[in-house]
């Protein structure tokens, strides 16, 4: 009998650990708080036309999304991101893929640049990143 519970333990630690690996952790409440915005406003400008025209572009996804600028929409959602990536104590970090999705898609949403035509690749990575944020914390 002890064997048994033994063998069901370790199996539900494996399973959970395994469950853990890729996860966000405790960090979907405040993945979700300006993640959608920056996704509306990075997804709203076009990436081949001229600067007026994506200037047009994002002033309506601001404006949409009740934010006064993208310099303040974009500090609030770094910051957002660095609470995530530093949590500690009874806060349980992303783990493995999704922290690397985290750092990744902090790095190219402050790198992204609505003032310059950019490839669509790029634009395509952020938005596979707030994507997986999406699916995942909607769950």
């Amino acid at each position: 009998m002890s064997r048994v519970l033994a063998a069901i333990l370790a199996v539900s630690s494996l399973t959970a650990c395994g469950q853990t690996s890729d996860s966000y952790g405790d960090a979907c409440p405040i993945l979700q708080v300006n993640s959608t915005s920056m996704a509306i406003v990075v997804a709203s400008v076009p990436t081949a036309v001229d600067y007026e025209t994506r200037r047009e572009y994002i002033q309506k996804a601001l404006a949409t999304v009740g934010a006064n600028s993208l310099q303040e929409l974009k500090l609030n959602w770094n910051a957002d991101m660095n609470t995530v990536l530093g949590f500690s104590g009874s806060l349980k970090p992303p783990t493995g893929s999704k922290y690397k999705l985290i750092e990744d898609l902090k790095a190219n949403v402050w790198k992204w640049d609505w003032t310059s035509v950019s490839d669509s690749a790029e634009v395509s990575a952020i938005m596979s990143g707030f994507a997986d944020i999406d699916e995942s914390c909607s769950n």
